[in-house]
């Protein structure tokens, strides 16, 4: 796990994305296994803001931001791949969809 912070003048902690334009600039990464609690499965398990940290070479084919392949479209990265040229994708993107 790696989560990069600083202290402002007011002595309060920011996320750092300082440099979140530079060519392969990360944040709040993590590289592991998942394991399955019901089977004796396992699956390597990498995520982060901006870059996919150890992520493949056919997966993340960006220049200087992450692109993912038309390879993985239909694995759910359809509308991450089009956030940029797509409002219907941006607002897909963006939505908590966590909640």
């Amino acid at each position: 796990m790696y989560s990069k912070w600083y202290l402002d003048s007011q002595n309060q902690i920011k996320y750092d994305d300082t440099k979140r334009n530079e060519k392969n600039y990360s944040n709040n990464a993590f590289i592991g296994i998942w394991k399955s609690y019901d089977l004796n499965t396992t699956l390597e398990c990498n995520w982060a803001d901006y870059r996919v940290p150890n992520s493949s070479a056919d997966f993340d084919i960006g220049e200087n931001q992450f692109s993912p392949s038309e390879k993985y479209y239909e694995n759910g990265w359809r509308s991450r791949a089009k956030m940029y040229t797509d409002g219907n994708a941006r607002v897909i993107e963006m939505k908590n969809w966590w909640r």
